[in-house]
């Protein structure tokens, strides 16, 4: 069965018969496969290739190791998951390794079918995380906020300021003014996009039970 549809693996490891295997591997599994046989060409082909996943060897010769190629990518953003292998990993490698950005770790020698989940694991989170992008993208187009004089600006900038935070907001306004609007745009520029937007109607909720309704954990939005 064809699982690659084109994803670009990359392969970075001193052994040559290791990335010979994977390689003839992946390929029969539909992936572009490219290999490095060091941290520093491993870099190279990363910034060159632009791979979907990079297999990574711990402990490689010359300058740089595969914690350092894990680092270094990450510093410039790379946006390629790296799963970290080795054949000599402890717990403490394997911890570092993931608190530096690795997708996760595996022992030598390598299982196949280990390594195909995990990889169809990262295609599948990447595929989720670019339709959540392109809901959401949709979502900030239908309800954005029209016009570009001195009070609209103002207001812009105000939701661009208070959207990253997680304090409590209090949109005030007549009614029809756009209230629910304004916390929509708060809600969907901010690091809780992700989660659902509950619009309570305060009026028709008695008063014991709006403090208790304000504290859900789906951060709800109120109007008043």
């Amino acid at each position: 069965m064809n699982l690659g549809t084109g994803a670009k693996i990359l392969i970075v490891d001193d052994e040559p018969a290791i990335g010979e295997v994977l390689s003839a591997s992946l390929r029969d599994e539909g992936f572009v496969v490219e290999t490095a046989g060091d941290g520093r060409s491993g870099l190279n082909a990363i910034e060159a290739f632009k791979p979907d996943i990079v297999l990574l060897d711990i402990w490689m010769p010359g300058e740089l190791d595969g914690l350092d190629v894990l680092r270094e990518s990450k510093a410039k953003a790379t946006a390629a998951q790296f799963i970290i292998m080795s054949g000599h990993g402890t717990i403490e490698t394997a911890v570092k390794a993931v608190k530096l950005g690795a997708w996760d770790f595996v022992e030598k020698p390598l299982s196949m079918d280990r390594i195909i989940i995990l990889i169809q694991n990262i295609l599948s989170f990447r595929s989720e995380q670019r339709d959540k992008n392109l809901l959401l993208n949709k979502l900030r187009k239908s309800i954005a906020l029209i016009g570009e004089g001195p009070a609209m600006r103002n207001l812009k900038q105000m939701i661009s300021r208070v959207a990253p935070a997680s304090s409590w907001v209090l949109v005030t306004g007549e009614n029809g003014t756009g209230k629910e609007l304004v916390a929509q745009n708060i809600h969907y520029l901010s690091p809780r996009a992700g989660r659902p937007f509950v619009e309570v109607n305060c009026a028709a909720i008695p008063n014991e039970l709006i403090e208790s309704a304000s504290r859900s954990p789906n951060r709800i939005r109120r109007f008043c």
